[in-house]
This record gives structure tokens, sequence and C-alpha cells, in this order.
């Protein structure tokens, strides 16, 4: 049976001859983009252009196995330059594949837009790359109406103030007898259209520690196009994750194969930190309320800042301020200690935003002794406490993401840890993330200014 929602560790060519594993017709989307020929030796086995078709062919037929009748194959690929000229295995793949079975159904062209400035000999820049539709059958699931466009300003000039052209009435043929036909009146009222076989999506500029990571919009596309809800989607060389991410997001399911370990831990971090970013929400009692429902879940969860000059050098890893981890429950414990005035002692993320703030807000470290006094255990006076928590109810925004697993809180840290590496809040300070934020040594200095407040007031040495 297939293990939806997970990541697989292992060569895919090897994997999906499991029949336990991959049923035969039990997949609904296949998209990936494989290692290139030639391609990134020092972190895959790569073939070379010679080796390249037998040795996808092996996988591509195990696909055609599991993909169910109705479904497709996406396959992003680009064929690589040797000896000034361009390497002919994507055609020659192609042309293997419709002689194992497949249908070859369409080429998409993904305009990366964003790609790499350079100058050669006899040739530009690589600025697109091919999406290839494969399917087992003409009857497949394409949902023409999931991916609609706007019609384009060239309606608003052929149609002003409603009028319509004689010559717009009538039904032109084709003059290269293709049987194509155009009634310009036709799209009058339409607002929307079919899109286009050329894809403009930007293409990844911070690869997350993958070389060839793409954009989660470019699966997305063909998933909205080629599933329904709930349908899996199967990527054999995950790599990242923004498959996966795509098919969540599209209330899709997922399953992966990856080889290397370290990509496996990236994509599941962006799958987990994806969800907290999607789940952002204001401070509101009543979003707070509500959760409730996730008590002795085990949950990660973050803290962002909406607009704030005073931590604008704190904010700029997409606005995000603090990780946290609980397997407590968010609302009764974690959450409200955050937010809650007189719970400083107790909040990391409380005590650093008070640190910042302190000049700003003229928040008073108070009177405080405490028998065992940690290294900034520090509190606020409670009307500067009260001061800290409206601020942070309206500068901030809270997200979470929670397991339907009972995870341990090892592996809580662990994926904390992950997250710190690859998102670097600038609010973390314990051992195991610090290490990650760039703002560490600023953030200290700050909170050791009240720490050493509290501990003069309070006669600590």
């Amino acid at each position: 049976m297939v293990r939806k929602n997970k990541i697989i560790h292992g060569d895919c060519g090897e994997i999906l001859k499991n029949k336990t594993l991959f049923p035969d017709e039990s997949i609904d989307l296949v998209i990936t983009s494989p290692p290139y020929a030639d391609k990134r030796k020092n972190i895959y086995n790569t073939y070379t252009n010679d080796e390249y078709v037998e040795w996808f062919l092996e996988i591509s037929s195990e696909l055609k196995r599991v993909l169910k009748p109705q479904g497709s194959f996406i396959l992003n690929i680009k064929e690589n330059v040797k000896k000034f000229e361009r390497q002919t295995y994507t055609y020659e793949l192609v042309l293997a594949m419709k002689k194992q079975g497949w249908m070859w159904i369409e080429e998409y062209c993904w305009n990366k837009r964003t790609s790499f400035p350079g100058k050669w000999k006899a040739r530009f820049r690589d600025g697109w790359e091919r999406c290839y539709h494969f399917a087992k059958q003409s009857d497949l699931i394409f949902n023409h109406d999931a991916v609609l466009v706007p019609i384009g300003d060239w309606a608003k000039v052929r149609f002003k103030d409603g009028k319509i052209h004689e010559h717009d009435k009538n039904t032109y043929l084709s003059k290269t007898g293709s049987g194509f036909k155009r009634k310009v009146e036709n799209w009058k009222d339409k607002k929307m259209v079919h899109p286009s076989n050329v894809l403009d999506i930007v293409s990844v500029t911070s690869n997350l520690n993958h070389s060839a990571a793409f954009p989660v919009e470019l699966p997305a596309w063909f998933i909205k196009l080629l599933t329904n809800k709930n349908d899996i989607v199967l990527d054999p060389f995950m790599g990242s994750g923004s498959s996966a991410i795509a098919a969540l997001e599209l209330n899709r399911n997922y399953v992966g194969i990856e080889i290397d370990k370290d990509f496996i831990d990236i994509a599941n971090t962006r799958m987990v930190m994806d969800s907290i970013f999607k789940s952002r929400k204001s401070l509101y009692e009543k979003n707070i309320t509500e959760l409730k429902k996730y008590d002795n879940k085990s949950c990660i969860y973050g803290f962002f800042v909406k607009n704030s000059k005073a931590l604008k050098a704190y904010s700029k890893s997409r606005k995000l301020l603090y990780v946290g981890i609980t397997t407590r429950g968010l609302f009764q414990r974690d959450i409200n200690e955050h937010l809650k005035s007189g719970k400083t002692p107790n909040s990391s993320f409380r005590r650093s935003i008070g640190a910042i703030l302190k000049k700003d807000l003229n928040l008073q470290v108070m009177n405080r002794k405490l028998k065992n006094p940690k290294y900034d255990k520090f509190k606020f006076t409670k009307e500067s406490e009260i001061e800290l928590t409206d601020w942070i109810m309206k500068n901030c925004h809270f997200g979470f993401w929670h397991s339907k697993e009972d995870l341990t809180k090892k592996e809580l840290i662990y994926i904390e840890s992950k997250i710190s590496e690859l998102y670097r809040p600038s609010l973390n300070l314990d051992a195991k993330t610090k290490k990650y934020n760039k703002m560490a040594k600023q953030l200290s200095g700050l909170r050791k200014i009240c720490s050493d407040e509290w501990k003069n007031k309070n006669g600590v040495r």
C-alpha cells in the first residue's frame, strides 16, 4: 500500500520495484526533475549522455506500472552543452519512451525569468526548461478551468465601449489548412481563458542547500491541471520537497523518494515551515482560543513581526522572529506564557523582545529575587510587563504546525534545529539554534544589559 505523505530514503530505481510500497496503478500524477546528464557529479550518481536513456527507461517503466490509467507524468529536464554543442539525450529519451508505450501529450516551456546572466561564444543564457507531458492513454484527467488566466489587454482595446466590428462576427479558417477556426466575437464577454504552453514562473533564487530546487509554483500548476483533491502525487527525485509542498497546499497527498538523507531533512523542514507560514494569524483572543484543539499535540510554532522599525534588523528572514516547540499544548502553556504579562522569566521570546524594546518603550526591570538566579531570567515591572504584552499582541503574528503523529521532544528539537539552519530566526538563543542566528551576539548583549540591571538591583554577584 502506498505510504502517503512520506519521503522514502533510497534509490528510486530500486524502491519503485517494490510492489508492496507501490502497487500497480496506485499513483495519480508523477512529477519530477531528475539529475541531468553529466551534471553535479559531486552530489548525484549521474550518467553520461550515452548512458542516460538506458538508465532512465528502467525507472520510467516502473512509473508507467504504478501510474493510474487516467494519470499523467511530467518530466522537467533540459539537455546540456558538451564540446560546444547541445546534446540530444532528451530527444532520444522521448522517442525511447514512446517505444516503451508512453503517449507524448505535450511539451511545456518553463520560462524561468530570473536565469543568471552570462556570456558565451555562440549562445545565450538558458532562460527556459522543458516540461514533457506523458500519459498512458488519451482519456486522462485534464482540468482546463483550474489554470485559467486573464484574457489580456487586447480584449479591452478590441471590444472598447462594448462595440463589435462586423468582421469580428465572421468565422475565419486557418490558411494553413489545419482546420483551426477563429471567431473574435466569441471572446467579447470572456474574462478568463485557457493558458498557452509557456509557463512564466520565477525560478528559485535561494536554493535551500539544494543545487537544483524548482519553485513550488511549477509542480502546483501541473497538480491543479492533472489531478483532483485527495489524489496521490509521486516525485521519485524529491530533492528539497517542492512537489510535496505543492501537493499539500492543494489538498493532495504526496509520496517522495530521495537518495540523499540531507535533502529529506530539508524537504521535511520546508513542509513544516510552509505550514507555519500559511497558518499565520494576528494575536486576537479568538485566534488564540482556537488553539485549545491542539492541546497535548506535538507542535512547532513561530512568531513573526508585522511591521516595526525597532525590529527591522531582526526580521529579514520572511519576518520570522522566533521558533518554539511543545508537546504540552499551544493554548494552555507555551503560547500563553509568551503572551501573558508577568511570564517574562518563563519566555525567552518575551525576554528578547523586551530587551530590544527596553529603550523605546521605557521598560523598567523589576526588583526581583530568585533562589538560584540564572543568567538572564529578569522580569519587568507590572506596568512594563503589560506594555510589553500590548506591543506583542499588536505587532506580531503567530503560526504553527502540528504533527499527525506523537513526536518525542528529541524529534521536535531536531526539526527546530533544522528550521533554524534554513530560516535563521533572529530571537532564538538556545544552544542548538544560536549558532545559526546572525543577530545572536547583538541580542545577547541587549539581554545582558537587562540581566545586569536586575542583578545590581538585587545584589546578585
